[in-house]
């Protein structure tokens, strides 16, 4: 474990466009080993106001594939809920759910791929074909080699909401401690994983960045509102003064362009220095992610899928009503999953399973 991280929480004007100047009040990392945590991946319940920590997954009633199911036909809609999608390419996707399931896009059919486990899995994050990282219930933390999944760490009763890498070496996994304990962090250095919790948090929803020197973390204080964690060095988080609600999901465009969802409540976009919020015709947001500030999206409950572009937000009917977990963008794809084997590609003018 490493004892020399920092958190460096900065407080500031309720008002959104004020510029942060943050007071800095140092409170060391508390080192957690062996720490009762939440058990299951999040489930309809819990997207309530209280943004505490995940209750039990509401598992479907149709038969789930099994964890080393070897079987080529894509994974039958309404058999699983999937939380998480990511690719490398338009023909080299990957989505993760419950009971371990994993399925792959080759760019023709979607097919299951072992993984070895029957936790729920709710993270999905890579940095190139042969180095996939998948996060899930129990801590568990799997690793694609190119070849085949297998497990790079696992703790007992926790739950990782998010992955994301920067590289080999540079891996960070969020979720939540058991009954709303706190947030938890992972980070793989290369060499060992460190786990800590988050002060002042009841849960981290997700973690992404535009590289190892910025890295975010997006969830839910201990007054309800909103959390936002921001490191240049991996070592020291600063909040760098979001006041809003609590955050569902955070996507850094690039250093100074970062974009967060709460819950409920609008979109907020900041420029390095200042939060403006953007007007966001939607509740039950789950994730945002895009290609730049004029291809933004965001999905969640109820099928919720909204394009930002020219300036405002546009609805871009799913045909679903299910809840939409997982989103990702590139420039030459964009895919959205989520319950009920909900896995669909955005067009250009229409969203297709």
């Amino acid at each position: 474990m490493n004892s020399g991280f920092r958190w460096v929480f900065g407080w500031v004007s309720r008002s959104s466009h004020a510029a942060a100047r943050p007071s800095r009040l140092w409170l060391a990392w508390s080192l957690v080993a062996g720490v009762a945590c939440a058990r299951h991946a999040p489930s309809e319940d819990d997207l309530g106001h209280n943004d505490a920590a995940p209750k039990a997954a509401s598992v479907a009633s149709a038969t789930v594939p099994s964890a080393d199911a070897s079987s080529a036909e894509p994974p039958a809609p309404g058999r699983v809920n999937y939380r998480g999608i990511w690719g490398t390419a338009h023909d080299n996707v990957w989505a993760v759910g419950d009971k371990g399931t994993i399925a792959h896009f080759d760019g023709q059919t979607w097919s299951a791929s072992p993984s070895g486990t029957s936790e729920n899995l709710t993270g999905i994050h890579g940095t190139a074909p042969n180095e996939i990282w998948a996060s899930g219930d129990k801590g568990t933390i799997f690793r694609w080699d190119g070849k085949a999944w297998s497990k790079a760490s696992e703790i007992a009763e926790s739950v990782l909401l998010s992955v994301w890498a920067s590289g080999p070496n540079d891996i960070w996994a969020v979720g939540t401690l058991g009954g709303g304990e706190a947030g938890c962090v992972r980070h793989w250095n290369g060499t060992t994983w460190d786990q800590v919790h988050v002060p002042g948090s009841t849960s981290v929803w997700q973690v992404a960045g535009t590289g190892p020197h910025d890295v975010w973390m997006a969830g839910a204080s201990e007054r309800g509102d909103g959390l936002l964690l921001h490191t240049v060095d991996g070592t020291k988080f600063d909040a760098v003064g979001y006041k809003g609600p609590a955050l569902r999901s955070v996507w850094p465009a690039k250093a100074k362009d970062v974009w967060v969802a709460p819950y409920q409540g609008n979109v907020q976009r900041w420029d390095g220095t200042t939060w403006t919020p953007i007007d966001t015709p939607a509740k039950r947001v789950l994730r945002i992610d895009g290609t730049g500030p004029d291809d933004v999206w965001i999905v969640g409950g109820n099928g919720l899928s909204l394009h930002y572009s020219g300036g405002k937000w546009t609805t871009k009917e799913t045909g679903s009503k299910e809840i939409l977990w997982g989103l990702w963008t590139s420039k030459k794809d964009t895919r959205l999953a989520g319950n009920g084997g909900a896995l669909f590609r955005w067009s250009g003018s229409a969203w297709t399973p």
